[in-house]
């Protein structure tokens, strides 16, 4: 089954899929709370710093109710610019 980069909202809902950014602005999270047992979900984060330098960074892949989390970096001056989930087929 091939990956779903960007789900619609309905898939997103009928998954219970949802993606946040921590309060702080430099953390990307992702949590699905109604897969498949034989589905895996992750955060992909993408990253600016003060000069407007961009990468993305994926989080762990984890199972149904587990947060999928990744920090932009330990420096102050990054921060999430958008974060979305994804899930596939494991």
């Amino acid at each position: 089954m091939p990956l779903a980069s960007s789900p619609s909202v309905a898939a997103a809902s009928k998954y219970g899929c949802s993606s946040w950014k921590s309060a702080d602005g430099r953390t990307g999270h992702a949590r699905c709370t109604s897969m498949p047992s034989h589905y895996k979900a992750h955060v992909v984060v993408r990253c600016v710093d003060y000069r407007g330098k961009e990468a993305t960074v994926e989080g762990p892949w984890v199972g149904n109710g587990q947060t999928s989390s990744r920090l932009c970096s330990e420096s102050p001056n990054v921060g999430v610019l958008w974060q979305y989930h994804t899930y596939k087929y494991w």
